[in-house]
């Protein structure tokens, strides 16, 4: 994949200054080509709604002459500068308000008898007019026409009046004519004026786009560069780094979680160097004392007795042993350890497990207390699951201390089954429990040779646990116990 060279902060004013481009060009759009066709819109919807209020108001009105009347007709004529007129049945004015031409043309009897016979009943209709009235201003040749439909009416609205009629039956059989009419104002010359200043506002909202888009850009950008050149410095090796990002809750995330990093990288330097010093420890101490053995067998044959080749035996042993358990860790942690999970019986595990183990502590007079009701089945590596359970309890006879007591215990939890190994010896600190599943992690940081294993146990057993998604963890008080678990689902059960 070609990699992307063009920075955060150029990609971020590219999309503000498009934006603004595009949100200039619509108001550009629809000043100059949609303004005079939604007036022209509005002025028909509002005079519809008029007309409707307007007819209300004459229908449950029971005298058309009183003042009252007049005064609610005159203040809805304002509200739309629309001239009103209610002709009777005679073709008289019964109610005017406003004067106008074209209303004034429509007392034509000849005209006012082609409307009312050109009416549909109890419709609304649109009137425009050619040749019949004569010349009119603004208007030319003319003559009566009825449009029944709002897309014929706005046909007629290209005129400069939009005029509006309907047959209103008033008090039982009087069939009054209803008209209003309002005049259009030209559009045109607003467009044009608009147009003129369009020119200035648009180059001034794209001036003011370029830097707000300049600002937005570098605001954004500026804390994620900070945090790179951060990040770079992190890549060469400095752990003394602290991110500081600012101003926007996903840069502070960003910036909590790289920070956590850190502290985990910085940990992990720390585990490292523990890791290098124990080993080097652990192979320096059995090679020493095998080197000078041999050399003290191979000058001085007096020394070549059972008991100091027994030791070298011993030594190398010990060897194999820390070999032994950094292959399979190595393996673990690349995921390219096999698993065979089938069914096993876990309660029938621990029991072989536990009396292989009462037969080699027997000498050393520890106790191995296994309590538990049924015989559980879960799914796992047998083998690798025997490995945790070793771990566990080898790890409770080193650190028993004088107690020599080790319970074992199988608690049904619901559809779960939890597995504890407890010891009564020296106990965890609470900031070693946070990092005792850590490799070579010893809670004795003398590092005593008296202790026994590689330090790799509980690494491992962490690793073939979290393999088979099973929970475990540790409890502990100083100087009282500690005890160490993993649970499992359970398949099926068996009675005891």
């Amino acid at each position: 994949m070609k990699p992307n060279k063009i920075k955060l902060k150029w990609k971020i004013f590219a999309y503000v200054l498009v934006f603004s481009i595009v949100v200039v060009s619509l108001f550009v759009f629809f000043q100059m080509f949609m303004l005079e066709r939604f007036y022209k819109n509005t002025k028909i919807n509002n005079m519809e709604s008029l007309f409707d209020d307007i007819e209300t108001l004459i229908i449950n009105e029971t005298d058309l002459n009183n003042d009252e009347f007049s005064q609610k007709i005159r203040e809805k004529s304002g509200e739309e500068e629309t001239s009103i007129v209610l002709f009777n049945e005679t073709n008289n004015i019964v109610t005017q308000v406003g004067q106008n031409d074209v209303i004034f043309k429509l007392q034509n009897p000849d005209t006012m008898n082609k409307v009312r016979s050109s009416a549909p009943s109890n419709k609304k209709f649109y009137i425009s007019f050619t040749s019949n009235f004569g010349p009119m201003p603004k208007m030319g040749p003319q003559e009566v026409t009825v449009f029944d439909n709002s897309s014929e009416f706005k046909k007629a609205s290209k005129d400069s009046n939009i005029i509006c009629g309907k047959i209103i039956s008033y008090q039982g059989n009087n069939n009054y004519l209803l008209i209003l009419e309002s005049r259009l104002t030209p559009v045109a010359p607003a467009v044009k004026a608009f147009q003129s200043q369009l020119l200035y506002i648009s180059i001034i909202i794209l001036v003011l786009a370029v830097g707000i888009a300049l600002f937005i850009a570098s605001r954004i950008s500026k804390p994620i560069k900070k945090m790179t050149d951060t990040a770079n410095e992190l890549a060469k090796g400095k752990r003394d780094i602290v991110f500081e990002g600012s101003g926007f809750a996903e840069i502070e995330e960003l910036d909590n979680t790289l920070n956590y990093a850190v502290a985990e990288l910085n940990k992990t330097d720390t585990l490292q160097k523990e890791l290098l010093a124990n080993i080097s420890h652990d192979l320096k101490t059995p090679l020493t004392l095998i080197s000078g053995y041999a050399e003290m067998m191979k000058d001085i044959p007096e020394e070549n007795t059972p008991e100091n080749l027994q030791l070298i035996v011993d030594e190398v042993n010990r060897l194999n042993e820390l070999v032994n358990d950094l292959v399979p860790l190595a393996k673990l942690q690349a995921g390219t350890e096999e698993f065979n999970i089938k069914e096993v019986n876990l309660t029938k595990l621990l029991s072989e497990i536990i009396d292989r183990q009462q037969k080699l502590l027997e000498s050393q007079e520890f106790t191995i207390n296994f309590d538990f009701t049924d015989y559980i089945i879960i799914d796992a590596d047998q083998h690798k699951l025997e490995q945790v359970i070793y771990n566990f309890i080898t790890n409770a006879v080193n650190y028993s201390g004088d107690s020599k007591l080790i319970e074992v215990k199988q608690e049904i939890i619901g559809d779960e089954v939890k597995i504890s190994v407890k010891d009564h010896g020296i106990g965890i600190k609470e900031e070693d429990l946070r990092v005792i599943w850590n490799r070579y992690y010893r809670v004795d940081k003398g590092h005593k040779r008296s202790v026994k294993g590689s330090g790799l146990g509980l690494a491992i057993a962490k690793e073939i646990l979290q393999y088979h998604k099973f929970k475990y963890g540790a409890e502990s008080v100083v100087n009282e116990y500690s005890i160490f678990y993993f649970i499992a689902p359970i398949k099926k059960k068996e009675a005891k």
